[in-house]
């Protein structure tokens, strides 16, 4: 299997820029344009989350400018009307299946909802993500439509599938990934479901007799390896765990299961920018929906 080091370390820089881009340039954005904390509004904070997507996004575009380009060049060169048509009938279609799918997620949600006793399944960034919308709509869009369905489908469905050739493994890992990155900030636990994914990849693909076997060898010495991390960073793992909100757990299952479509949707069209137009039409709607009915 043909699995560069130099994607794997893209893939490394991708995400890190993506979880630690924020808090690293909130103060020189604050003292570029001359912000004031103690009174900071929703419409100042969503200046500030939208040019820090832009920076995310144009450094994401630049580390994958051939996954970028060479999607744009094998399905829409040479630039025809037909082209384009058949690109947006599939953008709908996906939408639509991608509607269905979210609505079976959030039934999912509620069924499991009330079986743990849980009342309300709103997520903190779903919350968030209103009220900004709210103060300031025109910036929302642009980062929600725009520049969030960009950066998050070239790191969660291209560049991630650079590393993973297994078709499974890919669509496990994207879809837990992109879904419980909106409800769990725990980095170690990122790196973790990466690695596993991209060991457990490499194994099954090289076809060996003994390939299952050395799956659960190396699963368990990875996850072994990674509770020593979490040792570390909770003290007792059992505890922190139980002290996870399950609401936003439970909320997460939505997200989850519309990151498993994406990335099927992915491996089934192999293009990128497909995937990002129906994550952006989403988006859009969901804009509107917030507009209207908030």
């Amino acid at each position: 299997m043909d699995i560069k080091v130099k994607d794997i370390i893209k893939l490394g820089i991708a995400m890190i820029f993506f979880v630690y881009l924020a808090s690293i340039l909130v103060i020189p954005i604050v003292l570029i344009f001359n912000l004031d904390l103690e009174s900071i509004d929703y419409q100042t904070l969503t200046f500030i989350d939208m040019s820090i997507s832009l920076i995310q996004c144009v450094i994401v575009v630049i580390l994958f400018h051939d996954l970028l380009r060479d999607d744009f060049r094998a399905h829409f060169v040479p630039l025809e009307t037909s082209r384009i048509t058949k690109f947006l009938e599939e953008v709908i279609v996906g939408f639509v299946l991608f509607m269905v799918v979210k609505m079976l997620g959030a039934y999912i949600s509620n069924i499991i909802a009330y079986i743990v006793g849980v009342t309300d399944l709103t997520t903190d960034n779903q919350s968030a993500i209103e009220l900004l919308t709210g103060s300031a709509p025109a910036m929302m869009i642009i980062s929600t439509v725009v520049l969030a369905p960009i950066l998050e489908e070239t790191i969660f469905r291209g560049a991630i599938r650079k590393v993973m050739k297994n078709k499974k493994v890919f669509i496990t890992v994207s879809g837990l990934l992109f879904g419980l990155m909106h409800v769990i900030d725990s980095v170690t636990f990122y790196v973790e479901l990466l690695v596993l994914g991209i060991v457990i990849s490499y194994l099954l693909e090289r076809k060996d007799k003994k390939r299952y076997y050395n799956v659960v060898l190396a699963s368990i010495a990875i996850m072994a390896l990674f509770a020593i991390f979490y040792y570390f960073q909770y003290g007792n793992l059992l505890l922190a765990i139980k002290g996870l909100d399950i609401s936003e757990l439970v909320g997460g299952i939505t997200y989850v299961v519309a990151g498993i479509y994406l990335a099927y949707i992915y491996v089934k069209k192999d293009s990128i920018w497909l995937n990002i137009g129906i994550h952006s039409l989403n988006n859009l709607l969901s804009m509107i929906l917030i507009l209207f009915y908030n």
